[in-house]
């Protein structure tokens, strides 16, 4: 389980913490079982008498120590290898990359229990007895390391020096069974501090610096792998290497029209004062909005997001604006107001989340929504092609929920051929702009810019019946997740990573 969870962590920032991952992650576990399996008790039936002799503490050491060696090697194996995956299909890279890195320990160490079963049965205590107790206590210590793994580790050290603390522990305990029979009490005393000594050290290391040009900042938050880039002039959030928003250094304003077309709500309804922001990243939606003045509730999965924002993009604060760390949806379930506009501009490692764009999410919206109140949901695709599915599919959706419905498409940097972010509207009520009378709204002069080229980029509605996306069928982060391995190669090579 340890390797299963850490893998997920280690191929995210490459190919999206998706399906695609667990699938890749659980079918290169479960081969590697049987394999193990299988070999463990070819081991245990042919090496019967060495076994009984004292030799499995030896081949158990020896399993251990080399699944540990592995391990350790793991950081620069992906640094080295996951890169020559990224031209490769979704499903082809996660799949290779899940076999390049953890296949080789996940077989070791499942060639153990076989070989302690047959080192451990005795006329007296039959295999069946041994097996049942041998599996129990693992799966014990599988639980164990996997909550202290996701409550504790993950959080607070990174995911290479949790990797490598974990492989200098089997290092230690194999290097224990080899040499444990032949050496002094003294010896074993020293040896046994020195190990787990380096063990802990390494477990504890904190993050390294990402090896991209222009990286100021680096961590490894529960959710995603952050960083923080400066580049001509421009300052980059990036998680999971998937730019989420960029600003300018000197005014510290977003480059990207979409957050400005967000402007589009108060023309809708001049009215409105109370807003909800469905992911915050770095701000950039509250810092195209500031000539609104809304009243603000900000939600944020990703705690650790929020502090790289206040740090690195000046997050407003405001008494209009109240942050809160919270998953989107079971903040709308348990939300106590209602909301002139609820914007989601949410992304998993450059995917959307299923579980916020599905009708039933959006039925969730509705029910805190004044009467007229609007949704705004942005989406990365395309206008046409097969980037063009999840902005259509989430359309329908809404109209399946909503009376009203519009879209518009927008392109920034480094966003390759025609992907951009589409910024679709839904409401019970009209959805009007009157585009003259913009210039008139106090908005800044970049804000009023991109809001009257928003106009001549309206999307036509998708030709139906279309899917609605439900929670039970849903495949909108598939869909995105292949939009987003064309941007996250293009900040790659921006990065030359």
């Amino acid at each position: 389980m340890i390797i299963e969870i850490l893998g997920t962590r280690v191929l995210s920032p490459h190919f999206g913490a998706a399906l695609y991952i667990w699938t890749a992650q659980i079918g290169v576990a479960l081969a590697c079982l049987v394999a193990g399996y299988w070999t463990g008790g070819r081991l245990a039936r042919h090496g019967e008498g060495l076994l009984r002799a004292g030799g499995v503490r030896l081949c158990i050491g020896a399993l251990s120590g080399l699944a540990g060696l592995w391990m350790l090697g793991i950081p620069t194996l992906a640094r080295a290898g996951l890169p020559l995956l990224h031209g490769a299909d979704l499903r082809v890279g996660a799949l290779a990359g899940s076999m390049l890195l953890f296949a080789a320990p996940l077989f070791l160490l499942a060639c153990l229990p076989p070989v302690c079963v047959g080192a451990l049965a005795t006329e007296t205590a039959s295999a069946g007895t041994v097996a049942g107790r041998i599996y129990a206590v693992s799966t014990l210590g599988s639980f164990a390391t996997t909550m202290c793994l996701g409550f504790w580790l993950i959080p607070a050290h990174s995911i290479s020096g949790t990797i490598q603390g974990f492989g200098a522990i089997l290092l230690a305990a194999g290097a224990v069974g080899v040499l444990i029979h032949s050496m002094p009490a003294r010896n074993k005393a020293i040896m046994l501090a020195a190990l787990f000594g380096l063990g802990g050290v390494v477990a504890t290391s904190k993050p390294g610096s990402l090896n991209g040009d222009g990286i100021v900042y680096r961590c490894d938050s529960r959710h995603t792998e952050i960083a923080v880039l400066d580049a001509g002039g421009y300052r980059a959030l990036l998680l999971d290497r998937v730019g989420h928003g960029v600003l300018r250094l000197e005014d510290r304003m977003p480059i990207d029209p979409h957050f400005y077309y967000l402007n589009a709500l108060t023309s809708m309804r001049p009215q409105g004062r109370q807003a909800l922001l469905l992911g915050v990243a770095g701000g950039c939606a509250l810092r195209a909005m500031e000539d609104a003045e809304l009243c603000w509730d900000a939600v944020e999965l990703d705690e650790e997001v929020l502090e790289v924002a206040r740090r690195f993009f000046d997050l407003p604060d405001s008494p209009r604006i109240r942050y809160v760390v919270a998953d989107g949806r079971t903040f709308l379930r348990a939300a106590d107001r209602h909301y002139d506009f609820i914007v989601m501009d949410t992304y998993a490692s450059g995917g959307v989340p299923r579980h916020l764009c599905s009708k039933e999410a959006f039925d969730d919206a509705r029910r805190v929504m004044r009467p007229g109140g609007i949704l705004a949901v942005n989406q990365l695709g395309s206008r046409t092609d097969r980037n063009s599915r999840g902005w259509k599919a989430t359309w329908h959706t809404l109209a399946a929920v909503f009376k009203h419905v519009r879209a518009f498409s927008s392109h920034s940097r480094p966003f390759p051929g025609e992907l951009g972010v589409m910024v679709i509207f839904a409401s019970d009520a009209p959805l009007d702009v009157v585009w003259d009378d913009l210039a008139s709204t106090g908005l800044s002069e970049a804000a009023l810019g991109h809001l009257l080229r928003m106009q001549s980029r309206e999307l036509r509605e998708p030709p139906g019946p279309g899917m609605v996306l439900t929670d039970d069928r849903n495949p909108i982060e598939g869909w995105a997740l292949e939009a987003a391995a064309s941007v996250r190669a293009a900040w790659a090579a921006r990065l030359n990573l």
